[in-house]
């Protein structure tokens, strides 16, 4: 008998993310795994490893890698990300502080490539359906023309409205500044909850290179809201 250990969260084996790609279909019973594989789920720190006999139930598209959580992770990041640079290309124009001036220079470099990566992996997961033969998801390009765009986007924790955004792009100055670091901070916070619901999920980001990413963002994201904390401390009283 062989004995298999899995990252945290990370609970599909090689041979059952094989099977995905050859193009199984969603399930909403849980599939067996391997009977001669022991299959361990690292547990948390001081918590013992799970033997998992079957992986758990989740929703996957064929001849995909991602699974719909994964998908629905990505088009999400993608509406967040974007809503971040438009939020940054307020700062030239209207905050007179050089110190944020560099902090969104630097910021923008990241989520654009983030964006980049993460579009990438959703054409790939287009091309996969379309050759497996599947329905395309009209979604799957993260810019889907459904009527319920914007509640979806405005669904998303961390998220804007409309008026914080007009407010934001009307002020100037320190007004500015104050409104864009709390506000950026409150978009950071969503993004860190998203990717805690996409890693806490079984069986979801078991494509190593989307774990990288949601990763990625969390580590970053965390740096940058306490460097905005710092900034918001030094700000002069409102």
């Amino acid at each position: 008998m062989r004995l298999t250990a899995l990252p945290a969260r990370l609970v599909l084996p090689v041979g059952l993310a094989a099977a995905l790609l050859a193009g199984c279909s969603g399930q909403e019973e849980a599939r067996a795994l391997d009977p001669d594989v022991v299959h361990l789920q690292a547990g948390a720190p001081g918590e013992p490893n799970e033997v998992l006999t079957a992986a758990p139930a989740e929703d996957v598209f064929a001849g995909s890698p991602f699974s719909a959580t994964d998908v629905e992770f990505m088009r999400g990041m993608q509406a967040h990300h974007e809503q971040a640079l438009e939020m940054t290309a307020l700062v030239p124009s209207r905050s007179g502080s050089e110190d944020l001036r560099l902090f969104v220079q630097r910021m923008d470099i990241a989520q654009t490539s983030e964006l980049e990566q993460l579009q990438r992996l959703l054409d790939e997961h287009a091309a996969l359906q379309e050759r497996s033969g599947a329905a395309h998801d009209d979604h799957a390009d993260g810019h889907g023309d459904g009527g319920d765009h914007a509640d979806y986007h405005a669904a998303m924790p961390g998220m804007l409205s409309q008026d914080r955004l007009t407010e934001l792009e009307a002020a100037s100055g320190a007004t500015f500044d104050r409104l864009f670091l709390e506000g950026m901070s409150e978009h950071h916070e969503g993004a860190l909850a998203m990717v805690d619901g996409l890693l806490a999920t079984e069986g979801a980001a078991a494509d190593p290179r989307l774990q990288q990413l949601a990763q990625h963002v969390d580590s970053d994201q965390r740096i940058e809201i306490d460097r905005m904390a710092r900034m918001h401390a030094a700000l002069p009283p409102a």
